[in-house]
């Protein structure tokens, strides 16, 4: 492959790239699965900090 051919598929990789989160994002239920999660991630990575409160508050 020449040089200018790998510098294409490079720039229309990235173009394919963004134009699929821009097509993704675009809808409000891709929006709202992201945060989601990102929330249980964030709870799952940290449980003693976030979820240990909660336990002690329901028992």
């Amino acid at each position: 492959m020449s040089e200018n051919t790998v510098q294409y598929s490079k720039r229309s990789r990235e173009r394919a790239i963004k134009d699929f989160l821009r097509q993704f994002l675009g809808h409000g239920g891709a929006q709202l699965g992201i945060v989601c999660l990102i929330f249980f991630f964030v709870l799952a990575a940290v449980p003693n900090i976030l979820v240990g409160p909660l336990q002690t508050a329901i028992n």
